[in-house]
This record gives structure tokens, sequence and C-alpha cells, in this order.
């Protein structure tokens, strides 16, 4: 990955497509040199604020616009990873620049 930032919005969509909870604790144990807790929040919070996953009292879960991918990752039979466009560019731009 290119930077701790990457790897975290990474794996909490990678987490969101597979229907998974997490938490933030999640994600600092799942990610090699994460960085700080805020760090993730705020890279929690900048996914949700693109649909990519919501909050609740459980933790952070896909939004709409991950199940579909999911859905759509689900059902596809010969399909590469190019075809998914994830659109974090732009959200891990906007982190950086905090």
């Amino acid at each position: 990955m290119d930077s701790p930032v990457t790897a975290v919005a990474s794996y909490a969509i990678e987490l969101s497509l597979q229907g998974e909870y997490f938490t933030v604790e999640d994600i600092l144990s799942g990610v090699e040199n994460a960085p700080n807790r805020t760090s993730v929040t705020r890279v929690l919070d900048e996914l949700e604020a693109h649909g990519w996953i919501r909050q609740d009292q459980d933790g952070w879960k896909p939004s709409v616009k991950a199940q579909e991918l999911g859905n759509l990752r689900s059902s596809a039979v010969n399909t590469s990873s190019a075809d998914f466009d994830l659109g974090i560019d732009g959200i891990l731009d906007s982190e950086n620049k905090q």
C-alpha cells in the first residue's frame, strides 16, 4: 500500500464488501502500521460521507454503495478487478490534505 491511510480505507471497504460489522479496533489490529485512532476515525467518517459505510451502536457496517457492489461482485462470473472503480481516490486525497 502507498500509505497507512490508503490501507485503512482499503481494509474498511474490504470488510464492508464482505458484509461485516467492524470497529476502529478491528482496523487498528488488521492494518499493518495503522495510523492513530483519530486518523482511522477520520478515514471512516470520510467513507461514510461518500456512502461506503455507516455507523451504528455495534460499529461500522456496509452502506448501500458497498452492499450493491458486494452483490455485483458475488453475482459476476467473468469480471476482473479492473472493472470495479471504488472511487476512493478523491476520499484519500481529501484525507491527505488534512
